[in-house]
């Protein structure tokens, strides 16, 4: 079976202040450790948003939402649009959000099964779907983005809103990190970009 990756990196950090991205949780940056978490258990990682500066790794793909910054739905579409001008298709695919304080977590609950039939999505202590901690057969996938001709601006959940999967309630294994607060709870020091 071959699995993809989409990481959805492409937010402003207006909460957080700073780029979040490179904020080093354990000496590496959020990102990376989103990154490095995705790509253990998929054969291809695409991060949808701008490449940082700093970032090194030439295996994985960037590429960006259009237009930039118009939410993390328009994200998935970016994505899933790399993933379908492909000769190859993935088998399914996982979608992690780039700020993820425990991404191994989120790779392990979603992949603690043999296979993935319907799909998976983490739900949160709030009782929430987060889709952005979920894995979907590519078809799938791909039948919501074609939905609508743009995903700009619009919700995540409107986007999977007809997908019926298992649901896997969690506690803390989908904190993300948005706030300098969210940051210092994890011994994260938000300084000057």
């Amino acid at each position: 079976m071959m699995r993809a990756g989409l990481v959805i990196a492409g937010g402003r950090s207006v909460r957080m202040g700073v780029d979040k991205r490179g904020l080093l949780l354990d000496g590496i940056p959020l990102l990376e450790r989103t990154v490095q978490a995705v790509a253990s258990v998929c054969d291809r990682v695409i991060v949808v948003g701008s490449r940082p500066a700093w970032w090194s790794d030439d295996r994985v793909h960037f590429v960006q939402e259009n237009p930039a910054g118009s939410g993390p739905a328009a994200a998935i579409a970016a994505g899933v649009d790399v993933l379908a001008d492909s000769l190859i298709h993935p088998d399914e695919v996982m979608v992690l959000a780039g700020d993820l304080a425990y991404p191994w977590r989120v790779v392990d609950l979603l992949t603690s099964s043999v296979t993935v039939l319907s799909g998976r999505a983490l739900v949160d202590i709030d009782g929430y779907t987060q889709w952005l901690a979920s894995v979907l057969p590519f078809p799938v996938i791909r039948g919501c983005v074609g939905a609508q001709s743009s995903w700009a601006d619009m919700s995540v959940r409107s986007l999977f809103d007809s997908v019926d999967v298992e649901l896997v309630p969690v506690a803390e294994a989908t904190t993300d990190i948005d706030s300098p607060a969210q940051a210092q709870a994890f011994g994260i020091t938000v300084g000057p970009t």
